[in-house]
Formats: C-alpha cells, sequence, structure tokens
C-alpha cells in the first residue's frame, strides 16, 4: 500500500516515472491492438480457405465437373492476398507505435531543453543590465580624459572593448537559444595569432606588475572558421 501511495505522488511530479509509465503503457496498448488485428486477420483467412474449399467442393459433387477456377488456385491467391494485407497492417501499426513511441520518450528531454532555454535567456537578459550600466559610468569617465594619464585611459578603452565583446556574446547565446536566425552569427576565417597577441596585449600591465615572462610559439597555419567575437 506504501508503494502504491509512493509511486502515486511521485508519477505525476517526476517527468521521467511518468514517461516511463506511459510508455509501458502504451507497449502494452501495441501488443493488445496486435493480438486483436492479427485474431481479426487470421479468422478471415481461415473463413476465405473454408468457404473456398466448400464452395469448390460443393461444385464438384453437384455438377461432377470441377470449376473454372481450381481449388488450388483460389487458396493460392488467398494466400498471395493476406501475405500483402498481414506485411501492410503490420507496417502501418509499427510505424504509428514507433511514433508515439518517440514522443513519448522525447517528452523529458523536451521539457530539459524547454527549460535550459528559459533559464539561458532569463540569465542574459539579466546580465544586459548591469553591463549596459558599467559601459555607461566608463564612458563619463572617458568624457573627463584630462584627469587621466594615457595608461589608465587606454585601460578603460579597453574595458569598453570588453564590455562590447561580452555584450556581442550574449546576444549570440540569445540567437542560438531561440534558434532563430541562426545565420545571423557570422563565422569568418580568424588567425588564433591575433587573438593570442589581443589578449596578451591586455594584460600587459598584470603581467608587467608580477614579473611574468610570457613565450608565444606560433605556427603557420592558426586559422580557424568561427565568429569573431
Amino acid at each position: 500500500m506504501d508503494l502504491v501511495t509512493a509511486l502515486r505522488n511521485k508519477i505525476p511530479r517526476d517527468v521521467f516515472a511518468n514517461t516511463t509509465m506511459m510508455v509501458v503503457v502504451l507497449m502494452v496498448a501495441f501488443t493488445v491492438v496486435m493480438v486483436v488485428v492479427f485474431t481479426g486477420l487470421l479468422y478471415r483467412f481461415n473463413t476465405r480457405v473454408t468457404e473456398t474449399i466448400t464452395t469448390g467442393l460443393s461444385s464438384l459433387i453437384k455438377t461432377g465437373v470441377p470449376p473454372r477456377v481450381s481449388i488450388d488456385e483460389s487458396l493460392r491467391k488467398i494466400y498471395g492476398q493476406n501475405y500483402i494485407i498481414f506485411y501492410a497492417v503490420m507496417l502501418v501499426l509499427t510505424a504509428a507505435f514507433g511514433y508515439f513511441l518517440t514522443r513519448l520518450i522525447l517528452i523529458p528531454t523536451r521539457k530539459t531543453i524547454e527549460a535550459q532555454k528559459r533559464f539561458i535567456a532569463d540569465v542574459a537578459h539579466e546580465l544586459r543590465t548591469p553591463l549596459a550600466i558599467v559601459k555607461a559610468n566608463t564612458e563619463v569617465i572617458l568624457l573627463e580624459g584630462e584627469k587621466f594619464d594615457a595608461d589608465t585611459r587606454k585601460q578603460l578603452e579597453s574595458n569598453i572593448e570588453e564590455l562590447d565583446r561580452i555584450s556581442e556574446i550574449i546576444n549570440n547565446l540569445l540567437t542560438f537559444n531561440r534558434l532563430l536566425r541562426p545565420g545571423r552569427i557570422e563565422f569568418v576565417d580568424i588567425d588564433l595569432s591575433v587573438i593570442v597577441d589581443r589578449a596578451v596585449a591586455k594584460l600587459t600591465q598584470t603581467i608587467r606588475s608580477q614579473n611574468i615572462d610570457i613565450v608565444i610559439k606560433k605556427s603557420d597555419f592558426c586559422s580557424i572558421w568561427a565568429n569573431a567575437v
């Protein structure tokens, strides 16, 4: 009794348990339908065979002349027709069962993807506001450029570039997440050596303050097909 109560409470809330139960029910229903259909086909086949043999023998007994179409030919025709009907019905039922089974099995996956998409969209939208505020404050500070030396000003401009890059990444993330016009995300040949040089240049002050030596080895082929952001 406790097991039944636990299952009754779990199945409506647990999408995987619910799907498992629905798949089991669908398989049982498919088995029942197959048994009923093939029992009907078998009954129809036996009825036609019996009628054909009875009709042929009755004609032969009454007239003493064999029927125009022999019993053997009639039976072969019945066998051929029943084979076609059997395979056609089996194909239709199997295809229908596979379709509904696939939809049931993919229910947890669809719900998980939808929840993931909602989470990504919410996070991306929440990040936009603080990024916009930080960028606006940095631009306001840059308007008073006379108060800062060249290195500080360069660092602030680099911060704005990074904020723009993050904003573009968020836009790309939303585009992928919504699966709307993925062609809007441009892919080009990118030289990885340029990206490495740019990253190192942005960290120059930190590298110098920590007395770190960085050695970069580049090959002749450093291009990849990717988004420039």
